[in-house]
């Protein structure tokens, strides 16, 4: 049966031509005859990962897909074919591991900031500013640095290591 076949997208680009009329009754003769048709055409089917194909009756209504392997009914007139779009699945390779790195990256970004002691001014685990000591930077956190110089005469921050306050000292 002589049937009317649509290309879309980048097989009607190969082809030069978006229809073409073919007398085939089964996929592989379908496609068999497309080849034939213009070698571009026939290296633009090699390289496409799948076809869409949508028979249709001769007025373009009634659409039924048509699953691999199947032959076409005496009612489609009409074929539409189009290939897979490349480049649209957002579950690709190439999707998958940008997914991936920008996860790391996020990853990565709040484990700094949790490691990292802010430098705004704040030294001990209040966020209050201590003023309890004279000095550079006076911290009363625990499991601070301590500072040890030798050798010359520097003014460092002082740490607390240990304090022991009585009413006495305060007046």
């Amino acid at each position: 049966m002589i049937r009317e076949i649509k290309l879309y997208g980048s097989l009607q680009k190969a082809a030069n031509t978006d229809v073409i009329r073919l007398n085939v009754d089964t996929q592989s003769h379908l496609f068999a005859a497309l080849r034939a048709q213009s070698t571009s055409l026939d290296m633009r089917l090699r390289t496409t990962q799948s076809v869409y194909i949508v028979a249709t009756d001769e007025n373009g209504e009634n659409a039924v897909s048509v699953e691999p392997g199947f032959s076409f009914s005496s009612a489609a007139k009409q074929l539409h074919i189009a290939s897979s779009t490349e480049g649209a699945d957002p579950f690709s390779d190439t999707a998958i591991i940008i997914y991936v790195m920008v996860a790391i990256a996020v990853v990565c970004m709040v484990v700094s900031t949790m490691l990292i002691n802010k430098m705004d001014g704040t030294n001990n685990s209040t966020g209050a500013k201590s003023t309890m000591f004279n000095g550079a930077v006076n911290s009363t956190d625990q499991g601070g640095a301590i500072p040890i110089i030798c050798g010359k005469k520097m003014k460092v921050g002082s740490t607390i290591i240990s304090v022991g306050e009585s009413f006495a000292n305060l007046v």
